[in-house]
């Protein structure tokens, strides 16, 4: 018999929910820097692949909270490029590939993946190389090849790039990618189905010179869609610099960043060495850079921040630079993350004399170390004999993401790894105000109707919907791109068989976290 809410059943559930701690952001109260035990039920897990030591190099979280692992092995002639999906507890996706692995073998052992991305419908875009050659792999949400992109959902191209650094899905489903090609910095751009897009620099390729010995490392984009790019430049005959360059949207060189398109930072003394691994924009249009820094005992990591135009920022750690040691010989920084808070978060490796382990370091806007972070602001987190911490993510509820290999039985594995935020302070507000905005209706509503949702979502952010009951158990979800524009609508199909009663409609994405109140009759 069909169960009907009288209209004050309806506004008493509708004012405890609004007091319903559900309702709010999530917020951890663990400590941040600790494991999160919710994740494997110990805090990290590996996969490993019989007699063979496999590498993570890259990593990308889905809109439903799973984890992309990619990396690489070799076992003789044949180096194999290795994808494994885990579920948002850290198991292996049985709905991915085989037992939650996609295998593909190449005939070479100059085989990496350095990037992952993931398509607004769900397919899997990796990019690397393959024998010193540029490498783009597609695959659907289950793993299968994309039989609409290169050949059998494989391509690679010769334009002198020795492979792909890092790899962009620009919000129209182009392709923005980068590469070393003899001593230049080269980016590129290809249409959705891996063909060139000529309208971009020379026939989809810019170059330019950035001298021999030089180093690029990764590439990001601002607001603006000006492409970034870091590494390093061989500045003298025994000192290497970071290097930050800029280009335009259409590929040329932008004179309006530090005048010529390029920063060249000199931060060191003449006998040190330092590169650019990792770069990422503030909210602000700053620019955050993360790094190795080497002088002639240790390597160390440092960080530089830099205005918009391309000069140091010195309100960021009182000079715009700010360098720290483990207490090791070797610990180097590989990627960045900037939190919602404005927090920058940085991983890497710490050599601890007989293995290394998982370092992060996270950064006050300031430049400061963070003291709500494992207390010192920093952490060496170990896992299995060695670690190395190869990409970082962030969850929509903050959580943290380190991705890369470790070793178990004497064998790398793939590794991933989920820490606690802590508290990540400023977020609360801006949450709330877009949770607030959202409108749903029909609501109430019957069961198997669509229902359509209306909110200032950021253009085209990756959103997860979840629909479950009032005790935070689910019983549906949905993985979609949110409209290109303020305001338009989202349509959702309920499921039909929902019993009538009262549910929470809770959304998740880098801008929000949170629920609102859905009634079936």
């Amino acid at each position: 018999m069909k169960f009907f809410y009288s209209t004050i059943y309806k506004i008493k559930f509708l004012f405890i929910l609004l007091l319903s701690p559900v309702f709010m952001p999530f917020v951890s109260s663990q400590t941040g820097g600790t494991l999160d035990n919710s994740f494997a039920t110990v805090g990290f897990t590996s996969f490993g692949f019989p007699q063979a030591n496999a590498t993570c190099s890259a990593a990308a979280l889905q809109s439903d909270g799973k984890l992309i692992l990619a990396g690489q092995y070799i076992s003789g002639n044949t180096g194999t490029l290795a994808v494994v999906r885990l579920t948002n507890i850290g198991l292996p996706d049985s709905t991915f590939g085989l037992n939650g692995q996609v295998l593909l073998p190449f005939s070479n052992v100059n085989v990496e993946a350095t990037t992952v991305q993931i398509v607004s419908d769900g397919s899997i875009l990796i990019a690397g190389k393959s024998n010193n050659l540029p490498l783009l792999i597609k695959m659907s949400q289950t793993g299968v090849l994309s039989g609409n992109f290169g050949t059998g959902g494989i391509l690679s191209f010769d334009n002198g790039l020795s492979g792909i650094i890092d790899l962009i899905l620009l919000e129209d489903g182009k392709l923005l990618g980068c590469g070393k090609k003899a001593d230049q910095f080269c980016v590129f751009k290809r249409n959705e189905d891996g063909s060139e897009e000529l309208s971009f620099g020379i026939a989809g390729f810019s170059c330019i010179d950035a001298g021999p010995l030089s180093v690029l490392s990764r590439m990001t984009l601002q607001a603006d869609g000006k492409i970034l790019l870091t590494g390093s430049l061989n500045a003298t005959a025994t000192k290497n610099d970071i290097v930050v360059m800029r280009l335009t949207k259409s590929g040329s060189l932008d004179n309006t960043f530090n005048n010529t398109g390029t920063a060249v930072l000199a931060l060191g003394n003449a006998g040190t060495d330092e590169v650019g691994n990792a770069i990422r924009v503030q909210k602000d249009g700053r620019i955050v850079v993360a790094g190795n820094f080497v002088d002639s005992s240790k390597t160390k990591f440092i960080v530089v921040r830099l205005l918009p135009e391309g000069v140091i920022d010195t309100s960021f750690a009182s000079t715009g630079s700010v360098i720290v040691a483990f207490n090791t010989t070797k610990d180097e920084a590989k990627d960045l993350v900037i939190q919602a808070d404005g927090r920058a978060l940085v991983c890497g490796t710490t050599n601890t004399g007989n293995g290394s382990n998982v370092a992060m370091v996270r950064f006050k806007t300031d430049g400061k170390l963070d003291p709500n972070f494992a207390g010192l602001g920093k952490i060496s987190s170990k896992i299995g004999n060695r670690a190395n911490g190869e990409v970082v993510l962030l969850q929509p509820d903050n959580k943290i993401i380190v991705a890369g290999y470790a070793m178990f039985s004497n064998q790398n594995r793939f590794m991933a790894a989920r820490y606690n935020p802590g508290v990540v302070v400023g977020t609360n507000e801006a949450s709330k105000k877009k949770l607030s905005e959202i409108v749903l209706w029909p609501n109430p509503i019957q069961p198997g109707n669509k229902i359509y949702v209306q909110g200032n979502f950021t253009s085209s952010e990756q959103l997860r919907i979840k629909l479950t009951t009032l005790d935070g158990r689910q019983v549906h979800n949905w993985a979609v791109r949110a409209p290109q524009f303020e305001n338009q609508v989202i349509e959702l199909e309920l499921p039909a068989d929902l019993y009538p009663s009262a549910y929470l409609m809770n959304f998740y994405s880098n801008s929000i976290s949170g629920g609102k109140l859905v009634v079936i009759d």
